[in-house]
């Protein structure tokens, strides 16, 4: 009986052991993410987002000149009204079909080395939600509505900067590993190598050799790896922190 007590009482143990693990594991991974995020996002979101803050509010103060002062500007807003009014706008497929898919293709656009195309975003972003509010202004549907849609625009961009410098790091790091990749597939030292050992050129041979694993050894530091799970940790972030921002105008 006594052996069936302490049998019972290490499987709840171990059940509680068990049901601790998410949590823990939780902790863990967000543990990373922060140290991930403050060593490499943080600078760079920080700049992002100030850069789209400074361009949302010169894009809004022309379009709210433009519209007070230009009948032509005011013409193409009304055309347009029906499309990019979030006021007539089902904000749940706005999520759904334009915000989340935004936030992806910033990330997702580092893949190509050197461009740095989620920078875009700064502008792309600042660009249309300075644009939505023009509208509203445009239509005269009050103070509130415009306040609503203000503060949601200015998180947006909280998330938007944020998927930009994911987006920024994975193009850095994609870039290391495709200079990498570069120096150790076949180039001019091979040539010689190959030139010198038809030659039967030993002496020459191993020192173009040599030259050619200095140089490897030397640019070891861009053979990286990419944080992929962290990465998509700020993913979910950026995505959330856009999500609960475009909501802040239903209420």
């Amino acid at each position: 009986m006594e052996k069936k007590v302490a049998k019972n009482k290490s499987n709840s143990q171990s059940n509680k052991k068990e049901g601790s693990l998410p949590k823990s594991s939780f902790k863990k991974y967000m543990g990373n993410y922060f140290k991930f995020y403050k060593t490499n996002l943080m600078r760079k979101h920080i700049i992002i987002y100030v850069l789209c803050l400074v361009l949302f509010a010169i894009l809004l103060s022309l379009f709210i000149n433009n519209i007070s002062t230009s009948n032509a500007l005011n013409d193409q807003i009304t055309n347009l009204d029906k499309v990019t009014s979030i006021k007539d706008t089902n904000i749940f497929s706005l999520i759904v079909k334009e915000k989340i898919p935004l936030v992806l293709v910033v990330i997702f656009a580092g893949i190509t080395p050197f461009l740095y195309i989620p920078i875009l975003a700064v502008f792309g972003a600042s660009y249309i939600l300075a644009y939505d509010i023009g509208v509203i202004i445009h239509n005269s549907t009050g103070g509130t509505s415009i306040l609503g849609v203000t503060i949601s625009s200015v998180l947006q961009l909280i998330g938007i900067s944020l998927a930009a410098a994911t987006g920024v790091y994975y193009c850095y790091m994609n870039t290391k590993k495709y200079r990498y990749s570069q120096i150790r597939s076949f180039g001019f030292n091979d040539v010689k190598a190959r030139f010198y050992q038809m030659k039967k050129d030993d002496i020459n041979y191993q020192n173009t050799i040599d030259k050619k694993n200095k140089k490897i050894e030397k640019n070891e530091k861009l053979n990286v790896k990419i944080d992929y799970v962290n990465m998509l940790i700020s993913t979910v972030v950026a995505v959330m922190v856009v999500t609960l921002s475009t909501l802040i105008v239903l209420i």
